[in-house]
């Protein structure tokens, strides 16, 4: 990239535009494509019915159908008229038996926890799990107004998890909406204070509000916490339908909800139940390695299949060589046989990620390497769980700062900070005791205000303060809903290239908190907004833990990081080859 400030600014904003113009294609060409039956999800899959799978989904994703041929499977009658002959003995599930792994087309990975038998839920036994699930936080919310669960809670409950598993103990849950207008919705949140408060005899002690430009979370207190208690979170989006909700899941399996009264899936989800395995797309590159791990460890593999001959397919050999070198990168790191593997996890990451890269989902060849480092973890709890903390605390961007991170010393080298410094980000986060910015005060980039109620909370002003080039502000498209300004003061700082940056403020005003849907026209702006928060956090904590600025590389970094993400309904074909081939 040889970018100067100006050019960068106006690949920025040609590339928000260009998004916009796509969608508006994509519209028009997403017209067909009818729901895959019941019938033949629960068959051994085809690449023919993987595609047509995909293929309704990013249909969905498009259009929002509400059109009762489109609608999602449910627990309550679609469930009982295909499996019937499943039920188990006490009526209480579904007894699958799923296709061996032989039988499913690709490569597979991630599936050490798959299991050959699955018992799925009735819908009564979902409901009473997922009340042990939610520990009853939610016990009297009325789900109305397209209102729901949806994601890997629902998934939980479905399997019959009560919140005990230890794969599952992290899970939130998130509430989403659809065909609502905004006051509706913020009546739904402060309803959903109501029943948070009356389920919690010591609500006020236990749990804290926080609201970012995305969600609004009722987060438990660390030092008040209740055993079971689980973060809940309200997605600050208001989508057209329930299918667009679903059909903009990163991973199929988490394209399920509830609404309070029954449980609706996406054929994709219905397929991956069915299998035990996610079909990859290339809209994974959106996803965190965390995830995959994740699902991993829960009992969902990833079956890779290049639609080419056995004799052509280039993905065994991909895999293949992956094993090979992330193999070697570990016997080159020299452990010593009576060192537990999970004390290794975090340095042995660290040296894949340097030797080749730390963008694991970017292409097929980088998801292999993944796939070889779960192959080292799998299989112990002890040793995932550090796998996915790494994963978690590896999350930099793009690997274009790829150094050991040190431990903050009592005293930043002022070197390292000039930058910000100069930017006028350092001037009020310094501890009178100490020379170091207090990392629990510097929160810049991801904007959060926290509350004593829902109400006050969604009321307030929220400022997230990004790096953004010089001359972007007054380039953005003057119809933007969103309000950025300079902040006042700021100087400008160069990166490598010479590119310069300056801060600016991201307010969101009460009345443009809840954002519009992933097809809206703004949707990309906001996208672009959300990237350069994350982007500036990442890096003012590189900065911190002692990385200087300049190698940063950061307008190579901001390019990467605002290319637009591969999303579910802009998903083909032809781009899921290109990303095999890459």
């Amino acid at each position: 990239m040889d970018f100067d400030s100006a050019t960068l600014v106006s690949h920025t904003i040609s590339l928000i535009r260009k998004q916009v113009h796509d969608q508006t294609t994509l519209l028009c060409e997403r017209s067909s494509f009818p729901r895959p039956l019941l019938s033949d999800l629960t068959q051994i899959p085809t690449k023919d019915l993987e595609n047509r799978t995909r293929s309704h989904n990013a249909r969905l994703a498009v259009t929002a159908s509400n059109s009762p041929a489109d609608r999602p499977y449910n627990l309550s009658q679609d469930w009982p008229a295909a499996f019937a002959s499943s039920l188990t003995s006490d009526g209480r599930a579904f007894r699958i038996n799923r296709p061996v792994s032989a039988q499913i087309p690709g490569i597979k990975a991630f599936d050490k926890s798959r299991q050959e038998i699955v018992n799925i839920s009735t819908l009564p036994t979902f409901k009473e799990y997922f009340e042990k699930f939610t520990c009853g936080a939610l016990h009297g919310f009325k789900f109305d107004f397209g209102c729901g669960v949806a994601g890997g809670s629902v998934l939980d409950s479905l399997l019959g998890d009560d919140g005990q598993n230890s794969a599952f103990q992290d899970s939130d849950i998130d509430i989403f909406f659809h065909d609502i207008t905004h006051k509706q919705a913020n009546r739904k949140v402060r309803q959903l204070e109501r029943v948070l408060r009356s389920n919690d005899n010591n609500y006020d002690r236990s749990t804290i509000i926080v609201r970012t430009p995305t969600t609004i979370s009722f987060t438990p207190n660390p030092e008040h916490r209740i055993p079971g208690q689980r973060s809940i979170q309200v997605i600050l989006t208001i989508y057209r339908s329930l299918t667009e909700i679903l059909s903009n899941f990163d991973l199929s399996i988490c394209s399920m909800a509830f609404n309070g009264k029954d449980v609706f899936m996406l054929p994709r989800a219905i397929q991956a139940l069915h299998t035990g395995y996610l079909p990859v797309s290339d809209y994974i590159v959106g996803s965190s390695p965390a995830r995959f791990l994740k699902y991993g460890q829960r009992g969902y593999g990833t079956s890779i299949c290049s639609g080419e001959h056995a004799d052509q397919d280039p993905v065994p050999a991909v895999f293949e060589s992956a094993r090979l070198s992330v193999q070697a990168t570990y016997k080159e790191m020299k452990v010593d046989k009576r060192t537990r593997l999970d004390r290794v996890m975090g340095p042995f990451v660290f040296q894949v990620a340097q030797k080749y890269s730390n963008r694991w989902t970017e292409s097929l060849q980088s998801l292999a390497r993944l796939s070889a480092v779960w192959e080292f973890a799998s299989g112990d709890f002890g040793t995932e769980k550090a796998l996915m903390i790494s994963m978690k605390a590896r999350n930099s961007f793009y690997d274009l700062y790829n150094e050991p991170l040190p431990v903050v010393a009592s005293a930043l080298n002022a070197e390292f900070m000039e930058a910000f410094h100069q930017m006028d980000f350092i001037n009020a986060f310094t501890d009178s005791d100490s020379d170091c910015p207090s990392t629990k005060r510097f929160v810049p980039g991801v904007a959060r205000v926290s509350g004593p109620s829902a109400k006050k909370t969604c009321d307030v002003l929220l400022t997230a303060t990004i790096i953004l080039p010089v001359g972007f502000v007054a380039a953005m498209p003057k119809s933007s809903r969103y309000s950025l300004k300079i902040k006042k003061g700021t100087q400008t700082v160069s990166d490598d290239k010479g590119i310069k940056f300056q801060l600016c403020d991201w307010t969101i005003h009460p009345s443009t908190m809840w954002n519009p849907s992933p097809f809206h026209h703004a949707a990309p702006m906001l996208n672009f907004l959300k990237q350069a928060s994350m982007l500036t956090l990442w890096a003012v904590r590189r900065t911190l833990l002692g990385a200087p600025w300049v190698d940063l590389q950061f307008g190579r970094t901001f390019w990467l990081a605002v290319q637009p993400a591969f999303l579910p309904f802009s998903t083909t074909e032809d781009r899921i080859q290109q990303w095999l081939r890459s």
